[in-house]
């Protein structure tokens, strides 16, 4: 139940932040399916969050509307790499950055709540 949920909130974050890199269906999929992803996927991650962190940091300083955005996609990013780790207080961190990433969390509430 809590692997389905922590799925359903990754999706519902990477589809609202239209976060589109090559790692993405991989790493859905390996949270769906319930297996541990490759290092190589881990890393790509890692280097992604911390990139949208940094540029998001930069935008945000300089005033930039775009900051939300990148926040927005660093936060469903996060997400992920949270759910991959499949440790429980990790699973619990990964919803959390969803729900942060997306402006209306009802939707991933509700999805939670209702399977």
């Amino acid at each position: 139940m809590q692997r389905e949920a922590v799925a359903n909130a990754c999706a519902i974050a990477v589809s609202r932040t239209n976060l589109e890199v090559d790692e993405i269906g991989n790493a859905l999929q390996c949270i769906r399916e319930d297996r541990l992803p490759d290092e190589a996927l881990i890393n790509r991650l890692s280097l992604l969050v911390s990139n949208l962190d940094d540029l998001y940091f930069q935008l945000d300083e300089a005033g930039d509307s775009k900051a939300i955005n990148i926040f927005s996609k660093a936060r469903a990013a996060s997400a992920l790499l949270f759910a991959l780790s499949g440790k429980s207080p990790q699973l619990n961190e990964s919803i959390y950055e969803a729900l942060a990433a997306v402006d209306d969390p009802a939707e991933i509430t509700d999805s939670i709540k209702f399977g």
